[in-house]
């Protein structure tokens, strides 16, 4: 069998079986969906074993498809290191500047993750600079359809061509500290409700979260104070002004200094998705690179704020 596989066919058979169908997968691939399903047939026939399983419901990697995918992976992500290291040389064989991948984060993970991601780029995928802009989740789409950025971790809104799940998040409600009236216990949403709140203004990711609970609970929530930005955000919540709903481990100094407190959110907890998105002709592996490296880092960043889908 030495010689059959060649890299283009690995992507394809990578792409059909992430996807779960030819006809996703040739979108992503801007591919011919008979072309690919040719490819497929020919691989299944010079390998002599079946490699995907086809149903109604979808198609899937069969056993030797798991296992082949698995290599894949593995091949496709050196081989777009390889390629990667040959842009950083000039047509002469001499250095040239880094290829440069522009990346658009929401504010409430930019801060933490940015240096990570810097890291982890650097020592990865070498021959590759990172350009960050911080933007919020609607900026992010406007970015990604212009063309200014090639990748954007977003908060969830509606469902887009080209999104990848990468993480849920738990978020907490954060109070200021009243002394000899803390209390850490799991709070109702509808007790949550009653609290005087100081959120994102109407129509942002967790505005609208929040909104769509207290709507469905029969609720009104008690906003005192809109404000767009995390950091004026925490201070108002600080100063006294009322409680807000984020990430904890955007206030983790804030709570190690004794300056706010946490309480989970039950009945129901709130979680969002985090996800990436990629603007249309970027390179699928690579995007594929980059978001299993998304997973880690935030796994390892967030931690106790993970949550199960709902």
């Amino acid at each position: 069998m030495v010689g059959l596989l060649d890299l283009r066919r690995l992507r394809y058979f990578q792409a059909i079986a992430e996807r779960g169908s030819f006809s996703a997968a040739a979108k992503a691939l801007s591919v011919a969906q008979p072309a690919l399903s040719h490819h497929m047939a020919e691989l299944e026939r010079l390998l002599g074993v079946a490699l995907l399983e086809r149903t109604s419901r979808g198609t899937w990697p069969t056993e030797a498809g798991a296992a082949l995918l698995a290599d894949a992976r593995a091949i496709l992500d050196q081989a777009t290191q390889a390629e990667l290291r040959m842009q950083g040389y000039r047509a002469d064989g001499r250095r040239q500047m880094a290829a440069t991948i522009r990346i658009a984060i929401i504010p409430s993970l930019a801060t933490s993750l940015t240096p990570l991601l810097f890291a982890a780029v650097s020592r990865e995928l070498p021959g590759v600079a990172l350009h960050i802009v911080e933007a919020v989740t609607r900026h992010g789409h406007e970015m990604l359809a212009a063309g200014e950025v090639d990748l954007a971790i977003n908060v969830i809104t509606e469902r887009r061509a080209n999104i990848h799940p990468l993480i849920w998040e738990n978020l907490v409600l954060v109070s200021p500290v009243c002394r000899g009236q803390r209390d850490v216990s799991p709070i109702p949403f509808r007790e949550l409700a009653r609290r005087r709140l100081v959120l994102q203004s109407a129509g942002k990711p967790v505005r609208l979260l929040l909104d769509d609970i207290a709507r469905q609970q029969g609720l009104s929530l008690d906003i005192v104070l809109e404000i767009d930005g995390l950091n004026p955000c925490i201070r108002a919540v600080i100063e006294g002004l009322g409680s807000t709903v984020m990430a904890p481990f955007n206030v983790a100094d804030e709570r190690a200094a004794g300056l706010v407190e946490i309480r989970a959110i039950i009945d129901p907890p709130i979680a969002r998705q985090i996800v990436l998105e990629q603007r249309d002709g970027f390179d699928p592996v690579l995007a594929g690179r980059l978001r299993r490296m998304l997973v880690g880092l935030l796994h390892g960043l967030l931690g106790g704020a993970m949550a199960s889908p709902a």
